[in-house]
């Protein structure tokens, strides 16, 4: 199904949670994979005008102390490669992304803390910004986004239950085109879940308006959605009033989900301009299951 993934490395232990993960989809699928690092400089090992040759022996100690360090986990893959740059981490991944034409990108969190930490020159402007590494990628990626933040074992990588959260825009809509091709492909259940953002309305909502705007979105689901679902054989659908973060998670964690996937913008905002650190940015954050984040239309590989 997977031809081709990078996977997005850096120095913090929560990015092994994705490392594992993977590397087991890889191996599942018999895919690529393309383990990408970037680093910028720090004070303490670069001056402002480094050398070239400085730069390729940094570059070159890192691959190999990445080689070492997964070469055992990797030595049962069709094809494994390792890309090692310097420069913004967001701009590299996409770019690699897009030079090998991978059909998915798996990361950890990436958290900001970390970045502006990790980060220190002007000229790198990723923490600078109030957007980490990983709202960019999912922001612009030319193929899907799983973030995956805590440790999954090998038999969740082949998604029974998938969860699919919609707010019936049409970004949305890919997201539940994408989830409904992987449901099919793993034979899995899949839940769609739409949650009324109290937390956004002018004025608190009553009781009653609640409960009628709660069946609306149930009709909706059936009549619009329910439909384009056929060649699905497990569906079922909730809706619930909260704020969408917490009431995904809540989900993910009741019917222990092995996979959450979602549009990464709302249908209020343009894709060239969304901010991914809302709902999507917390979900990926706490998910205890990878969650995908969708920002087009995309076709699972045949």
């Amino acid at each position: 199904m997977f031809k081709e993934i990078v996977l997005a490395v850096t120095p913090s232990k929560r990015s092994e949670a994705a490392v594992e993960a993977a590397i087991g989809l890889a191996r599942k699928h018999n895919a690529g994979l393309v383990i990408t690092y970037v680093y910028s400089p720090l004070f303490s090992e670069f001056h402002f005008k480094e050398r070239s040759e400085s730069i390729l022996k940094k570059t070159g100690r890192i691959k190999e102390d990445l080689q070492r360090r997964y070469a055992r986990k990797t030595n049962d893959l069709s094809q494994c490669s390792y890309f090692v740059v310097q420069g913004d981490p967001a701009t590299e991944i996409l770019r690699i992304s897009r030079m090998v034409r991978s059909d998915l990108i798996v990361m950890g969190p990436h958290p900001l803390k970390y970045e502006k930490k990790r980060t220190r020159l002007k000229k790198f402007k990723a923490a600078e910004k109030k957007v980490s590494t990983m709202e960019r990628v999912s922001q612009l990626a030319k193929c899907p986004v799983m973030v995956v933040s805590h440790k999954i074992s090998e038999d969740q990588l082949d998604y029974g239950h998938i969860i699919v959260a919609t707010d019936f825009s049409q970004y949305a809509e890919h997201a539940l085109n994408y989830g409904a091709h992987l449901a099919g492909r793993y034979k899995a259940k899949l839940l769609l879940l739409n949650v009324l953002d109290t937390d956004s309305q002018e004025q608190a909502l009553s009781g009653a308006e609640i409960r009628k705007r709660i069946k609306l979105a149930e009709e909706k689901i059936e009549q619009e959605l329910l439909p384009q679902l056929k060649d699905v054989k497990k569906v079922s659908y909730e809706c619930r009033p909260g704020r969408p973060f917490e009431e995904i998670l809540k989900l993910a964690g009741e019917c222990r989900a092995d996979l959450v996937v979602m549009a990464h913008h709302s249908r209020e905002q343009d894709p060239e301009s969304a901010v991914l650190g809302s709902t999507v940015a917390k979900v990926a954050l706490d998910n205890k299951c990878p969650t995908i984040s969708i920002n087009k239309d995309f076709d699972l590989p045949g």
